[in-house]
């Protein structure tokens, strides 16, 4: 699962961490989202879908008395009610340090999970463990990071080998595999009708 999140994450949330002499920080771009609480030490997610989570997220945060209260009593009224169930959930969780309040939120089935930042996520025991990010050196680019393929597979590893191709670095190679020759492909080139790297 963390590979699957991580190579769907990476084109747009992780763009500013592919080239590692230039890192910039893309979150100053980016407005806050539902589900995202501030604890006393971090930041951590988590959503009630069901009415069990929504229950469970009560049970968790201390919060029993709003399980039977009708303006969050099922998904159709949290959904109703989203900036004053976000607003007392909130202010709930802010109480806790993130590691508690993950754990009592887990041990009453709520999806949860911490907050990480990019240089976080990059450092996480799983990440580095699952060999999640890849480092490959690419001439005229250096060291340049990127998302693992997420799908592995025994007998047809994927991987990543190369850059994405320079404009025009293939043109010569395509064209004579067409069938012309290379001498209508210098020709064109110096007319200006195709691009040859």
């Amino acid at each position: 699962m963390p590979d699957a999140m991580l190579s769907l994450f990476w084109p747009e949330g992780m763009i500013g961490l592919t080239y590692a002499d230039m890192e910039t920080d893309a979150t100053k771009f980016q407005g806050t989202m539902d589900l995202i609480y501030q604890t006393k030490d971090g930041y951590i997610t988590a959503g009630a879908g069901s009415n069990r989570e929504g229950a469970g997220m009560c049970r968790a945060l201390d919060l029993e008395p709003l399980i039977d209260d009708e303006r969050f009593s099922t998904a159709g009224a949290r959904f109703a009610n989203p900036e004053e169930r976000k607003t007392i959930t909130a202010e709930a969780i802010l109480a806790w340090d993130a590691d508690a309040v993950l754990k009592r939120l887990d041990e009453e089935g709520v999806p949860c999970a911490p907050l990480l930042s990019r240089m976080e996520l990059m450092r996480h025991e799983q990440i580095i463990a699952n060999d999640s990010i890849q480092r490959l050196e690419f001439a005229d680019f250096g060291e340049v990071r990127q998302a693992r393929p997420a799908a592995q597979f025994d007998k047809t590893p994927a991987s990543i080998d190369r850059p994405a191709p320079q404009l025009g670095e293939h043109t010569r190679e395509v064209l004579q595999g067409l069938g012309y020759s290379g001498a209508d492909i210098s020709q064109w080139a110096a007319a200006g009708k195709i691009g040859l790297a």
